[in-house]
């Protein structure tokens, strides 16, 4: 009786539930990680036919003239700040229209690329979308720093809290071209530092971690790539921390440390003398960097 227990298929099964079951190897079922890519990757093509469409669309995003249209299913999931404002008792609720009157329209329409369809267009970065979408879903799915719910509700624009996340508005921007996948753009990567900057910014006035993420990844690799040359290197330090609220410590860090390791170099003292000047956190920053990596870095300075 106990044999024929042992081979009973119901107790076979449930023992091959417990533990690796080779078929499950050989039919690929084990590699759930990439399953689970290509699956967030699919669905974000499919998001993406609605982004800026008006089929189903349940609710308006207004920003320096410009409309978009929008869905809170798609919107409020991932903007803990946008969801508040269109499910509490707000006008925003009844109107289901939002207007974000402090933002640049074309931060905007990057952030909703985004949130449509798990990346967003820039000049410099050549990965195609399962790539930024992986990276951006595993950001999700990170504790951000800093990210702390705020309990206040907003007021006339919907990021109400820190005065200083607030977005420069440029109204000469460039516009953004939602492109296939995997395709290239080539710009001036120096403007990819600000766009980057920005949408960092925007993902954590509006609380969208995995958006915070993938910005942060972008804006480093630029910033490695040609701070030394662009010319609009100071000016991007200068509004980084003229907009850049506490918790964006990873961004200054990692500024003060490429300056810091180049510090030594008169042409990089001279072209940031102004910055250093105004923002005393930054030089302080820079300065701690060039200690760390050896005194001859000071020697070399004086």
């Amino acid at each position: 009786m106990d044999s024929g227990a042992a081979s009973s298929p119901t107790l076979a099964a449930r023992n091959r539930s417990r533990g690796a079951s080779p078929a499950s190897d050989e039919f690929g079922y084990g590699n759930r990680g990439s399953i689970q890519t290509s699956n967030t990757t699919s669905i974000h093509k499919s998001l993406s036919t609605l982004l800026d469409n008006e089929k189903f669309s349940d609710m308006i995003i207004i920003c320096g003239g410009r409309q978009f249209k929008a869905h809170r299913a798609i919107v409020c999931t991932q903007s803990s700040i946008i969801d508040r404002a269109m499910t509490s008792n707000f006008k925003e609720a009844t109107l289901r229209s939002i207007e974000l009157e402090k933002d640049d329209p074309n931060i905007v329409e990057r952030l909703l690329e985004f949130l449509y369809t798990g990346t967003y267009s820039d000049g410099v970065t050549c990965g195609n979308q399962e790539t930024d979408t992986k990276s951006s879903v595993q950001g999700s799915e990170q504790e951000v720093s800093g990210d702390e719910e705020q309990n206040t509700p907003p007021d006339n624009d919907v990021a109400a809290g820190d005065e200083n996340n607030e977005l420069p508005m440029e109204t000469d921007g460039p516009a953004v071209h939602h492109q296939s996948e995997g395709s290239k753009r080539h710009a001036d990567p120096s403007d990819d530092m600000t766009l980057h900057l920005r949408l960092y910014l925007i993902a954590v006035k509006y609380k969208v971690p995995a958006l915070q993420t993938l910005a942060l990844d972008r804006f480093c690799h630029a910033v490695e790539l040609v701070w030394k040359d662009a010319e609009r290197f100071p000016a991007m330090v200068d509004e980084l921390y003229d907009t850049m609220p506490p918790r964006g410590a990873v961004l200054k860090e990692t500024l003060c440390r490429l300056v810091g390791t180049a510090i030594h170099d008169q042409k990089v003292r001279r072209k940031l003398k102004a910055v250093f000047e105004k923002h005393g956190e930054f030089a302080f920053g820079v300065m701690d960097y060039a200690i760390k990596f050896g005194p001859g870095q000071m020697t070399e300075m004086a």
